[in-house]
């Protein structure tokens, strides 16, 4: 992204005039041509995927060091990874295109790298770059282009079928409903049941990081459904994140599975979202669910194992946000113990909170692991009484 653009403009257009009366006496310079755009979409691309500092190991790979020129690209490139000013990159690069003299195919190509490297710096997108170096190409070359792009996409393709293919064999990771694991085999189940204009419209409402995370954990049946649902572009993207992100915990696919449950609850509530198929498998599930969700067993018998002045000293000792927390996964019965033991205002604000919040089954239970430690610390300093 030259910002000294007349002068760029007039020197490439004249050494694109020369390149094109060499491409009459060399159509070997056609293939050059098109080994330098590959090579320089092949930077962008890793660019995009490990960032600035991956150019420089980049650099030295045999696809710059085969270009024409190929080492002053790789000496631009060192200048962008070193984080040097665009300008200085600039004036160093005008400076030593002028002194040396390039010209025709030398000139056209160390304009072209120059170019480039500073939008790779500056971060302009793949489309944007590709068809930036095509518009400054011959149009002999741009018929070369075409072929390679062709044939790459076709590769591409070909790659990206056979990538989810392998998935679609894939089993369900949690075979087994456990009370910590049970969103991800109901998510799993939805997705399988799902129409498609129903999970399309999911999967708008879903972060790419987020969907990416969730099939880590879902069955090779689940996952074809994705696939059946997105661009081939997505598709891509999306196996690319999967192989970057590498293996994750279960726990943090149940986290994730579990906010984007709760996106499905909330389009399901607006009509925006169907779930058909054999409900009385969801409803099981859901109903383990709640079990699951439920405030320990313990915690609740030691709040109904005091009277009615020491639940208010607890409640005025836990933080409102953990209580708020707590009482997302506790039943009937003990939120109206706690709502009756809090003043009117306090209550009125515990109510808003518990409208406004959406935490995972893992976070229910640490905030209820530290109620259970405040109760102990005021039964140990003897301010509670709890009965057995």
């Amino acid at each position: 992204m030259v910002k000294n653009k007349n002068i760029f403009y007039q020197e490439i257009r004249k050494n694109a005039m020369l390149v094109k009366d060499e491409i009459k006496k060399d159509a070997n310079i056609v293939c050059i041509l098109v080994k330098a755009f590959e090579a320089l979409l092949w930077l962008e691309d890793i660019t995009r995927k490990e960032g600035l500092l991956a150019l420089e190991e980049a650099r030295e790979d045999e696809k710059i060091a085969s270009l024409v020129f190929g080492e002053e690209l790789s000496r631009i490139i060192h200048f962008v990874v070193d984080g040097m000013d665009q300008e200085n990159i600039e004036d160093i690069c005008f400076k030593r295109y002028y002194s040396w003299s390039y010209s025709g195919l030398e000139g056209f190509l160390y304009l072209l790298y120059f170019d480039v490297a500073l939008e790779i710096q500056a971060g302009v997108s793949h489309q944007c770059m590709e068809e930036g170096i095509r518009s400054l190409m011959p149009d002999e070359v741009n018929k070369e282009i075409d072929k390679f792009l062709t044939e790459k996409d076709r590769m591409e393709h070909q790659r990206t079928e056979d990538s989810w293919e392998k998935l679609y064999d894939r089993k369900l990771q949690v075979q087994e409903i456990s009370n910590e694991y049970y969103i991800i085999r109901l998510v799993d189940y939805c997705f399988t049941v799902m129409n498609d204009i129903d999970l399309q419209r999911l999967l708008r409402d879903v972060e790419n990081w987020n969907l990416v995370l969730l099939m880590k954990g879902l069955s090779g049946a689940a996952l074809k459904k994705i696939h059946d649902n997105i661009s081939e572009r997505i598709a891509i993207m999306l196996l690319e994140d999967m192989e970057y992100m590498g293996p994750v915990r279960l726990v943090d696919i149940a986290d994730t599975t579990s906010k984007i449950f709760q996106v499905m609850l909330k389009l399901s509530s607006i009509n925006e979202l169907s779930i058909p198929g054999n409900l009385s498998d969801i409803f099981e599930i859901c109903n383990m669910a709640q079990d699951s969700e439920k405030e320990s067993p313990i915690l609740k018998k030691r709040f109904m194992g005091m009277t009615n002045k020491d639940i208010q000293k607890v409640l005025n000792t836990v933080p409102r946000d953990t209580l708020c927390i707590a009482m997302k996964g506790w039943d009937s019965e003990l939120k109206r113990l706690i709502f009756g033991n809090l003043p009117r205002p306090a209550a009125g604000m515990v109510r808003n909170d518990l409208e406004k919040i959406d935490n995972t089954q893992r976070e229910i239970e640490e905030a209820n692991k530290k109620i259970e430690m405040v109760i102990s610390r005021l039964e140990d300093c003897g301010e509670i009484y709890v009965r057995a």
